[in-house]
């Protein structure tokens, strides 16, 4: 079941999160000089495993999903309006355009976007 995740709405914020039962802190920060959004992912309380630009259409972590602790599953920034736009500090959330989406291991996107039509 697609889960959407509570970021965005202030330039540096975290959200403690469950992904397919463990326990996850997110960090999503803006930065000014790129005018994108970070991502920083980890276990709940430990440093984060990775750090990443947060990009509409790709998922998050499958260049990470060989780091122990890593959620299996896919996680994406999706453009509920328009197939690909860019996130601006405004437009980040769960009532926006762009939402942060985790799908469970063994979920694909595909199959998301084929119940939905």
């Amino acid at each position: 079941m697609a889960v959407f995740i509570p970021v965005g709405g202030s330039y540096d914020i975290r959200y403690r999160v469950n992904l397919d039962g463990v326990a996850y802190d997110i960090r999503t920060r803006w930065n000014n000089r790129s005018e994108s959004w970070y991502l920083y992912l980890g276990l709940t309380d430990q440093d984060p495993i990775f750090k990443t630009r947060m990009v509409v259409g790709w998922d998050i972590l499958d260049n990470y999903r060989g780091i122990p602790d890593c959620p299996q599953g896919q996680l994406y920034v999706v453009d509920v309006e328009k197939v690909y736009g860019r996130p601006t500090f405004e437009d980040l959330g769960l009532d926006t355009r762009f939402r942060l989406m985790y799908l469970s291991e063994g979920e694909t996107i595909e199959e998301l976007i084929s119940e939905s039509q």
